[in-house]
């Protein structure tokens, strides 16, 4: 629960940045991250289920 809480926070933080602080990052680095958000949010997905899911199958 607090790993999901913080990658959430995490990625507020990034849009943020990128909302109110365009300008610090160059275009290309700001279109790259546009790239690979859904790249971004699969990872935490898939270790949310690798650290909450699989100990509960493994009866740990």
């Amino acid at each position: 629960m607090l790993y999901t809480y913080r990658t959430r926070v995490q990625s507020y933080f990034i849009y943020l940045i990128y909302i109110f602080f365009p300008n610090i990052f160059p275009p290309f680095f700001v279109s790259f991250i546009y790239k690979h958000i859904y790249m971004y949010i699969y990872l935490s997905v898939y270790i949310y289920i690798y650290i909450y899911i699989f100990p509960l199958r493994n009866g740990h």
